[in-house]
């Protein structure tokens, strides 16, 4: 006994647990996909396990299920057949599988236009996660037609190259490189592409000042010459100063190089004491560009 009484906390205390545990066990189970699609007193959901359609199979109506593949780079499932705001409950990667309810064309069963109507309104279809097999399958949402295709038509498709959003400029560079536009109006501009004009602008000390410079590459919109401009930042009136302005054939790519790196000059491996500019382009070879503080100018290597 006085055992027990010694033990009486801790044999309590197990006991809660495991009623904790049960219950647990019993009211709380992961959420699935399938569960995410929850009913709502909504004009546009459908009700699917009520009526005589709850244990009937596809087959009995008419209909049979099709396997299908998202061929949009994100794929968007809805709660309700519509573009309404906020309604998007999933969103599926190109080649996710998804399956749908469609009539079957090789079936003699009279249709029945409410079941098809279920399936797909507002050129919205109804999608499932597993392949459903009777009319009260519920389906996880609702997909715009254009946003999936039969597998027999997938292999035709490629994922959509994803758009990258265009950087933003620190805005006293981007002022900058626009009053360039004014002042030259040799129709040297940022690019259009995306890509390019995200990697258009590096930075460095360029003439070893302690201060942040950088460097741009502007591009003809015919994309047959390109101008470097490099530009030294002027601490005591607060502007950037054009320092160089050079014009190359065709399209070029820039990079910035640090100031004791390794680097391959006519076949010969130097360091340059200073940050320096590297730009390639694709007929001419690539060059570096390094301020030389005695001249007050650059020296242009070929790499």
């Amino acid at each position: 006994m006085e055992l027990l009484n010694k033990y009486k906390k801790y044999i309590i205390i197990s006991v809660l647990v495991l009623v904790a545990f049960f219950i647990a066990f019993k009211f709380i189970k992961k959420e699935t996909i399938l569960e995410t699609f929850s009913i709502k007193e909504d004009a546009d959901v459908f009700d699917y396990s009520a009526g005589i359609t709850k244990t009937d199979t596809l087959e009995k109506y008419g209909f049979h299920a099709v396997e299908n593949y998202v061929v949009k780079e994100v794929g968007e499932v809805r709660r309700t057949p519509n573009f309404a705001p906020y309604n998007t409950i999933h969103k599926l990667r190109f080649g996710t599988k998804v399956y749908t309810k469609e009539v079957d064309s090789s079936s003699t069963i009279k249709i029945d236009p409410a079941l098809v109507a279920r399936e797909s309104r507002n050129d919205y279809v109804a999608v499932y996660a597993s392949k459903p097999i009777t009319f009260s399958d519920m389906p996880v949402g609702y997909m715009s037609k254009d946003e999936f295709v039969r597998k027999s038509q997938f292999k035709y498709y490629k994922p959509e190259p994803i758009k990258p959003e265009k950087i933003e400029f620190d805005a006293g560079i981007k002022a900058t490189i626009e009053e360039s536009y004014l002042i030259n109006e040799d129709g040297f501009r940022l690019a259009d592409d995306f890509r390019r004009y995200n990697n258009s602008v590096v930075y460095g000390d360029f003439n070893d000042d302690n201060l942040n410079d950088f460097a741009v590459i502007l591009e003809q919109p015919d994309g047959s010459n390109s101008a470097l401009l490099i530009y030294f930042f002027n601490v005591e009136k607060n502007i950037y100063n054009l320092m160089l302005k050079k014009t190359y054939d065709g399209l070029l790519t820039i990079k910035s190089v640090k100031k004791n790196t390794n680097t391959i000059v006519n076949s010969e491996t130097t360091s340059f004491p200073i940050d320096g500019v590297s730009i390639t382009n694709a007929s001419k070879g690539s060059y570096f560009h390094v301020y030389n503080s005695d001249n007050k100018s650059f020296m242009i290597l070929p790499q």
